[in-house]
């Protein structure tokens, strides 16, 4: 009996014994399959991460909430982030950004909430006469005024031409370029984020995908309310605004009132029109109330440096106000065209059709351009055809009136009109 209890015993040790290495086992199994499950998942969620860090928006998400923002990150375009920085969006179709919060004031924003840095790589496109030269010179103080002490930031108009605007964007240093024809390239350029687009409309459509798409009619409303919309997208500060409204209101007045291509009601009245039905339109510039050579003082005392190349046809130092209004005054109208009569032809005064599409035409087709116009104008109305009977009626109820005036003009210049008209015919 006690042998057969002992034998009992040691069987039952032995079973016991089994069961607990079995069941050590299966844990340690079960530990291993746990582990390697959780470094699948881990492994998992770096890459996700990795990948939302190589996304276009993750550098702007990051910029809007070190600026202390909650508003939502924006979806990502198809393109990564450029080498200059962060992806530049397209707010067209996107509603404006949120104000800053309370507890950090309105002109304390700064390059922390820009949604625009520098090095800055700027086209502005714009039908002709459509405020594309405002949009411009307002988009070019701005860089100046934010880009770095000694910038070499360039700024000019680049001519219709594909292979000269290709040229133009291998530099590497920042630019301001301005375009009146919209490249096949643009579209692709902005959203891989190698430059931005603005652009201003007159009558015809621009492009959709411009970052800013400023419109004639509000420009004519309040140009310079037009200086705050730029506000969240260069972070621009109060000192800054200031610096720029002042820049701009002083640059709209010489732009109007100075060079070849000012307003064309100041054509009208230099060349001795009566402008009584004219000065209570909304976009007239008033220029004979200003002191046009302190204008051009203040102006060139401005924070902001103003360069300008063809000085030919644009302000470019004090003084220039005079010079060209004696031009002007000698019976020139709008970049040298001859002026032939007190009367509006749509953009410009004197010679041109009733829609402006003359100068739209001559950008799109520079070889149809002479170094004054009139010799383009002759051959483009020649191959365009003669005028509708309509157009030609128009015309001549036209230059009836101008006629008409003529008595409240001064003799000599009257007379002096009258003259080359009839030599014309």
């Amino acid at each position: 009996m006690v042998l057969l209890s002992r034998g009992s015993a040691a069987s039952s040790s032995t079973t016991t014994t089994t069961v607990q290495k079995k069941r050590t086992k299966e844990r340690t199994y079960t530990a291993l399959v746990c582990g390697l499950l959780l470094l699948t998942i881990l492994w998992s969620d770096l890459r996700y991460v990795h990948l939302l860090g190589s996304l276009p928006f993750s550098a702007e998400t990051a910029a809007v909430r070190h600026a202390g923002h909650d508003a939502a990150p924006a979806l990502p375009d198809t393109a990564p982030a450029g080498p200059r920085g962060p992806v530049q969006k397209n707010f067209a179709h996107q509603p404006p950004p949120r104000e800053p919060r309370p507890n950090k004031p309105h002109g304390e924003q700064g390059h922390g909430t820009a949604l625009l840095r520098p090095p800055f790589r700027i086209v502005q496109i714009g039908e002709p006469r459509s405020g594309s030269t405002f949009q411009f010179q307002l988009l070019t103080a701005i860089a100046r005024l934010k880009s770095p002490p000694g910038t070499d930031l360039q700024s000019y108009f680049v001519k219709p031409d594909a292979t000269k605007f290709a040229d133009a964007l291998q530099t590497t240093q920042p630019f301001v370029l301005k375009i009146h024809k919209e490249f096949g390239s643009l579209r692709d350029l902005q959203r891989r984020g190698d430059i931005t687009v603005f652009s201003s409309t007159y009558n015809e459509t621009m492009p959709s995908y411009a970052t800013y798409v400023q419109k004639r009619e509000e420009l004519v409303r309040c140009s310079l309310c037009e200086i705050d919309r730029y506000r969240p997208l260069f972070g621009l500060t109060d000192p800054e605004v200031a610096v720029v409204t002042e820049y701009m209101e002083l640059y709209e007045k010489i732009r109007q009132c100075c060079g070849m291509q000012m307003s064309k009601y100041e054509v009208l009245r230099l060349n001795g029109c009566d402008m009584a039905e004219f000065r209570h339109a909304p976009d007239y510039p008033h220029c004979e109330t200003y002191d046009l050579p302190d204008v051009e003082r203040r102006f060139a005392a401005n924070p902001v440096p103003y360069y300008e190349k063809n000085t030919g046809v644009n302000w470019a130092k004090p003084g220039d106000c005079a010079r060209f209004g004696k031009t002007i005054a000698a019976g020139k109208g709008f970049n040298f065209r001859p002026f032939d009569g007190c009367r509006l032809n749509g953009m410009f005064a004197g010679k041109g059709n009733s829609d402006g599409s003359f100068v739209w035409e001559e950008n799109k087709h520079p070889r149809k351009r002479s170094k004054h116009g009139g010799a383009a104008a002759a051959k483009w109305k020649t191959e365009k055809g003669t005028p509708s009977a309509g157009a030609a009626a128009a015309r001549g109820a036209a230059v009836a009136k101008w006629k008409t005036k003529q008595g409240t003009q001064s003799g000599g210049a009257a007379a002096a009109r009258r003259k080359t008209g009839k030599k014309q015919k």
